[in-house]
């Protein structure tokens, strides 16, 4: 899916997706009416990223 490069470029990548999630949690009303599967979409891509910096 992702690739980053280095650990820094992976940091951005993780940045930018939670500042997505952050977005569109803070463009409802009510959280309800995010799609539990795109947030899950996007906080797997941050856990994927954050796990291969760790590696």
């Amino acid at each position: 899916m992702l690739k980053p490069q280095t650990p820094a470029q992976a940091i951005e990548q993780a940045e930018m997706i939670l500042s997505v999630v952050e977005s569109l949690v803070g463009s409802k009303e009510d959280l309800h009416d995010v799609r539990g599967d795109e947030l899950a979409m996007l906080l797997s891509m941050v856990r994927e990223i954050l796990t291969n910096v760790t590696k």
